[in-house]
């Protein structure tokens, strides 16, 4: 009902013309991956359980990287083939990877909701979940890679790919180790642990 009525006051405003609707409904990609989503990716990191999590980080990164790059390249492939044989619409083949590094992402939640309801073994469920907190990172990371592909031939284009991915992968571990060595350190110099609450 709330979406009616703000889709219903942006057709009036649209209608008579009051200031640029359209431009103030857009969400810029930027303000998307810098300020919304940390804070959803970081709760899914304190939460979850860590010695289930670090045990299994071998084949969680195994599913979440092999598994989220094979999705993409799968989808990529098929959607560039298809276009190709005019089956479907025709896209470049930055287009139809980009497309598929962005949709390879999965998040498994009503399974997750499952398998609490039934009580599943606590290593399946780590597995799950650490694959489906992983593969977002590896799906923006891919997508933003894909993205600012030039136009290079076949080979320089794959190795240049390769690289800027593992470059945006270790510098976002840096990023986040470092933050973390900082309210580590606040959270050391406030003396919080004498002081819980």
């Amino acid at each position: 009902m709330l979406g009616f009525v703000i889709g219903g006051i942006f057709q009036i405003f649209h209608h008579f013309k009051i200031g640029d609707i359209q431009q103030l409904e857009e969400l810029n990609p930027t303000i998307f991956f810098l300020v919304m989503l940390p804070p959803i990716i970081f709760e899914s990191g304190y939460s979850l359980h860590k010695g289930n999590f670090f045990s299994n980080l071998g084949s969680i990164v195994i599913f979440a990287v092999l598994g989220t790059a094979i999705s993409a390249f799968t989808v990529g492939a098929g959607l560039w083939i298809l276009g190709q044989a005019k089956i479907s619409y025709l896209l470049t083949a930055k287009q139809s990877f980009g497309f598929g590094a962005l949709i390879s992402a999965v998040d498994p939640v009503a399974t997750l909701a499952i398998f609490s309801a039934i009580d599943v073994h606590p290593t399946l469920y780590m597995l799950v979940f650490g694959e489906s907190v992983l593969n977002d990172a590896v799906s923006i990371v891919m997508t933003d890679t894909i993205i600012h592909f030039n136009d290079t031939e076949a080979g320089a284009a794959i190795g240049s790919a390769i690289g800027e991915f593992f470059l945006s992968f270790s510098m976002s571990g840096v990023v986040a180790s470092s933050s973390l060595w900082f309210s580590l350190s606040f959270s050391n110099m406030s003396h919080c642990r004498r002081h819980p609450r």
